[in-house]
This record gives structure tokens, C-alpha cells and sequence, in this order.
């Protein structure tokens, strides 16, 4: 399956319901959170509100059993997406997906040691 450039902050609107993003644009660090949105529209002209889903980035490859993602791989940054809409108010035509950001870690400050008095 080709992949799609998912660049943070840009929408993209396909007419398909799946989307195979390739984030390297988003210059990933472990740890890093990354905030998608969805939205749908029918051919009616009638949009949803947006689905939201937030992705931890890790370090080691990820294994998965189906279902939603929720962590992505620094090893191979890629995340397949699927849209529906749970409304039968028309069919989809429309899919405007979007990394809407991504959160760094914050570092953990690591203590200095004690310094050790030689005269205790």
C-alpha cells in the first residue's frame, strides 16, 4: 500500500476512507505524542465534527492486534487510518485528515549526586 506525506498542520482531503501517512515529516522522537483529526463529509454537503486520536511514539517496534493504533514506531513511521461516519445522513465523499500536532516529551531531570565529604 503507497504511503501519503502527513506534514503537521496541513490538512489533506482524500475520497477514500483510508489513509497509510508516512510522518517522517513530522521528525518524531520517542515519547512524543501525536494529535490527529478527522473529518467527514457527505455528499450532501453535511460535515462531522472532528474524531480525534492521540499516538505515542516509540523507540522499539510496535506489534498490534487489529483495533485502533496508539503507538507508532520510530523504526518505521507510518500509521494506516480508516474514517467512517456513524450517520446514515448520505454517503461519504470526503475525508480531510490531519496531524494537527505533535507533543515532545518532556525530559526528565536526572538528580546530581551528593557530593561526599571526605572528612565524615
Amino acid at each position: 500500500m503507497a504511503t501519503t506525506p502527513l506534514i503537521p498542520g496541513t490538512p489533506l482531503t482524500t475520497t477514500v476512507p483510508t489513509l497509510t501517512a508516512d510522518l517522517s515529516a513530522a521528525k518524531l522522537v520517542a515519547g512524543a505524542i501525536l494529535h490527529f483529526s478527522l473529518v467527514v463529509q457527505d455528499d450532501l454537503g453535511n460535515s462531522s465534527q472532528p474524531a480525534l486520536l492521540d499516538v505515542t511514539v516509540q523507540a522499539l517496534p510496535v506489534a498490534s492486534l487489529g483495533g485502533t493504533a496508539t503507538v507508532v514506531s520510530l523504526a518505521n513511521p507510518t500509521l494506516s487510518l480508516i474514517g467512517k461516519d456513524s450517520t446514515p445522513s448520505g454517503n461519504l465523499k470526503e475525508f480531510t485528515w490531519e496531524l494537527v500536532s505533535v507533543t515532545e516529551p518532556v525530559p526528565v531531570p536526572v538528580p546530581e549526586p551528593e557530593p561526599v565529604n571526605p572528612n565524615s
